[in-house]
């Protein structure tokens, strides 16, 4: 799959020098952890995934450029969780903070970026039900993402640890879920 994702990119016909646009579409999938957030960080060799899977797509909008590099999004998710758990999620609206100056990007075009919403699940997750000991439907969102492409393409990869949560106690006492994702960005 890595090699078809980057045959598809290293193929894609560049846009020398043009603005890649403000608009993006995104598909992705993943597989949640039993691990916590900062686990992932903190200890990546003891990443434990799950038997839940989830598949989505994303449409954002760049709406502001408060400093050179830096970018604020507006993005709203459709996600289908499959394997242990079988529901759909949508979160939304997400506001996204996105860096995109790297001393890197005339090689490879590069962004960081953070994003915090809300999320609403079809039902309960059963796999936060089995994590957590309980969950509900309605919690917060958060994701960190990483991009990278060539310099001026418009399709870009897209990597992204996918959260849930009760946000310390705002949206309950116990829930939420991690994944890791990967996917792929038409800009536009």
């Amino acid at each position: 799959m890595r090699t078809v994702l980057a045959a598809l990119l290293a193929a894609s016909p560049g846009v020398a020098g043009a603005d890649l646009g403000p608009y993006a579409l995104s598909a992705f999938g993943g597989t949640t952890l039993d691990n916590t957030w900062d686990e992932v960080f903190l200890s990546p060799g003891s990443i434990e995934f799950t038997d839940s899977h989830l598949a989505g797509a994303a449409v954002s909008a760049r709406v502001a450029e408060p400093l050179d590099g830096l970018s604020i999004e507006l993005e709203g998710q459709i996600v289908r969780h499959f394997g242990g758990q079988t529901h759909w999620e949508v979160n939304a609206p997400i506001a996204v903070a996105r860096w995109s100056r790297f001393p890197w990007d005339e090689t490879v075009r590069s962004s960081a970026a953070f994003g915090l919403g809300l999320s609403l699940a079809g039902e309960t997750p059963a796999q936060e039900v089995e994590n957590e000991g309980d969950s509900q439907a309605f919690m917060a969102y958060w994701m960190i993402e990483l991009e990278v492409a060539a310099p001026d393409s418009p399709w870009s990869l897209i990597g992204r640890l996918h959260h849930r949560s009760t946000a310390y106690g705002l949206f309950g006492e116990d829930g939420g879920s991690n994944a890791l994702a990967m996917g792929l960005r038409r800009r536009f």
